[in-house]
């Protein structure tokens, strides 16, 4: 959580279930969602929508059905999906060398078929995010060989198990900044990929490259046109996810330690008490909502001015 200017904001996609209730155009438990509002301050407006009636999943208001009391986005598993449009935010650009996304999700009780949380790119370039055979697995590929310097890679990520049912904070950060080649192996570069699961690394995969402009309708709940799995192969199956879908965040930047941590504290204290590894908050069950913060992981590490949705601005002097 930062400081920021509308159409100046590296943080390009915020998803809030609760963001449709809190609205003026508030909407009832059961309402088929059309569209799906980002709150970010990016000059670009990238809303998740779905101009299918019969294929739109619905935000369950219920506090009996939502995650900790609070409003999730239901797929069903069987056709339901958003999609958003092709953007210079999201993959119409590029090349791209940096990604940071924070996903609150529920499974289902199927976590065996295999279903897309999110997808962006097609057969040749893109990033994705899906459940398979009880994991979680997250990565990103480009691996077409005329793109430029640092091109060529195949789908490189991490997974981890999941379990039915269960709530879970993911973040993934893409980092190719430095993503020259290995000098101990010149075939392969350095750009990583992590996973974190309630703020517990699962893994990091390295020998990415940069990501080069991969356009087509990244999707959120399901496969739009094509994708390419950890086993480097593409397919065209929608693989709809069955589950809930909570808060979505995008930044196209790699945050820091102590900016990871803040957000995963957020995440947290709204969804789950005391889900996560450096959970610097213990006042969740009563003021779990909108947290923000100020921190420093380490020297030169810091996130040091803070700001929610409200006037209220943190800052840190020290």
């Amino acid at each position: 959580m930062s400081t920021e200017t509308a159409g100046n904001s590296d943080n390009k996609i915020w998803l809030r279930a609760d963001g449709m209730i809190n609205s003026a155009m508030g909407q009832p438990d059961g309402t088929a969602v059309q569209r799906w509002n980002d709150m970010s301050l990016s000059a670009i407006n990238n809303d998740a929508y779905q101009n299918t009636a019969s294929q739109r999943p619905q935000l369950r208001t219920l506090a009996s059905l939502g995650i900790n009391g609070r409003p999730v986005v239901r797929f069903d598993g069987v056709s339901q999906s958003l999609r958003f449009s092709t953007t210079n935010d999201l993959n119409n650009a590029g090349p791209y060398q940096e990604r940071t996304i924070f996903v609150v999700f529920r499974t289902g009780a199927n976590v065996t078929t295999r279903q897309m949380i999110f997808e962006e790119g097609v057969n040749v370039r893109g990033l994705n995010i899906y459940i398979e055979n009880g994991r979680i697995y997250a990565g990103a590929y480009n691996k077409v060989t005329s793109d430029g310097p640092y091109d060529g890679w195949p789908w490189i990520g991490v997974n981890a198990p999941v379990s039915a049912n269960t709530t879970y904070v993911l973040t993934l950060i893409y980092d190719a900044r430095n993503a020259g080649p290995d000098p101990n192996n010149p075939a392969t570069y350095t750009g990583t990929f992590s996973l974190y699961l309630n703020g517990n690394l699962q893994g990091i995969a390295t020998g990415l490259g940069w990501l080069y402009g991969h356009p087509g309708n990244p999707g959120l709940g399901a496969v739009v046109g094509q994708t390419v799995l950890s086993n480097n192969m593409a397919d065209t199956q929608p693989a709809y996810f069955g589950g809930d879908i909570a808060e979505f965040i995008h930044y196209e930047r790699v945050v820091n330690e102590s900016e990871r941590i803040i957000v995963e504290n957020y995440l947290g204290a709204k969804y789950v008490a005391n889900p996560i590894v450096n959970d610097y908050y213990a006042y969740q069950v009563y003021y779990g909502a909108d947290v923000v913060g100020v921190g420093r992981y380490a020297a030169g590490d810091e996130h040091t001015l803070s700001q929610g949705l409200n006037p209220f601005i943190m800052v840190s002097i020290c």
